[in-house]
């Protein structure tokens, strides 16, 4: 199933998020977030092509991936990470950015959303 799950995911190279990230967050309007990983350790988890297709997710977030980015774009975090650019606008001009541990978010997330239904 999870392999069949159509998902609004970007897979990009480090080199093609940075100019689609800056046309987002100045001309969209919206956040940029990209899974960071390894495709020999993990590849991008099913919870996050999930959140892609969540329709108030798509008002304010465009979600990319990106295999084995480099040391720079991760912040020296550990693969899988959570790479953000927030929304450029008046009051926040340049590019404002945060790198986050995946395994801590997804898992964060996931008991989150699990107390919801559980």
């Amino acid at each position: 199933m999870e392999d069949n799950f159509e998902h609004d995911v970007k897979i990009v190279t480090e080199k093609v998020y940075y100019p689609s990230a800056r046309q987002v967050t100045q001309q969209e309007k919206k956040h940029a977030l990209a899974w960071l990983y390894a495709s020999s350790e993990s590849g991008v988890p099913f919870l996050y092509k999930a959140l892609s297709k969540d329709p108030i997710m798509k008002e304010h977030f465009v979600f990319f991936a990106i295999d084995s980015p480099e040391d720079s774009l991760r912040g020296g975090n550990p693969l899988p990470s959570l790479h953000g650019m927030l929304e450029i606008n008046e009051e926040n001009p340049s590019p404002r950015v945060f790198n986050l541990e995946g395994d801590k978010i997804m898992s964060s997330y996931e008991s989150s959303v699990l107390s919801l239904i559980g």
